[in-house]
């Protein structure tokens, strides 16, 4: 079932808030502590879902797998300029930079990790079939998995995402989960 291929032709999964509790979890344990700190890596066993430097060379930079685990990284990492260079210009110039920032600084840390499962090329287009996992800290094993379709295009600067729904979409559920936590927490309905 193809969940995600454009804006226009999004169809968001019954699961989508479910797994933003997941993330929004994950945010609020990551969330103790310094924010200007470098976040852990695989090896400090705490943060499972970030993307490393090993797999995207392993992929290949210049691959639109390569690309898109890239992408994840950079929003993982918080990492606005990376985003944006490997965000196509129709998506910055339609859902707007300040939209992408915010759905950034939103997510970071908390986007799943990646497993690519099929990646379909036609011309100038590819589409990587991804399942998002989402990892409890300290576990590891996912805790949920979100079916995605991802479209890339090749410009002159390389493979670009061409689909930012995944991740605005997990902005809204997050924000919407926090605004829904901190209401009950206040007792407020």
């Amino acid at each position: 079932m193809r969940l995600l291929s454009n804006a226009r032709g999004f169809v968001a999964p019954p699961h989508l808030l479910a797994a933003a509790v997941c993330l929004l979890a994950s945010v609020l344990v990551l969330s103790c502590g310094d924010s200007t700190a470098t976040p852990p890596t695989r090896s400090a066993g705490m943060l499972r879902n970030l993307v490393t430097a090993k797999e995207i060379t392993e992929a290949g930079r210049s691959t639109a797998k390569g690309a898109l685990l890239e992408w994840f990284q950079a929003v993982q990492y918080r990492d606005y300029a990376s985003v944006l260079a490997l965000t196509s210009s129709g998506v910055r110039r339609n859902v707007g930079v300040g939209a992408l920032h915010y759905a950034v600084r939103t997510v970071g840390y908390a986007l799943g990790e990646p497993s690519i499962q099929r990646v379909v090329t036609h011309g100038g287009t590819t589409t990587v079939e991804v399942l998002v996992l989402g990892f409890a800290p300290g576990k590891p094993t996912p805790v949920n998995e979100v079916p995605v379709t991802f479209t890339m295009v090749k410009s002159p600067v390389g493979w670009q995402v061409d689909d930012a729904t995944y991740l605005l979409q997990s902005a809204q559920a997050m924000n919407a989960a926090a605004s829904s936590g901190s209401r009950s927490a206040t007792g407020a309905p």
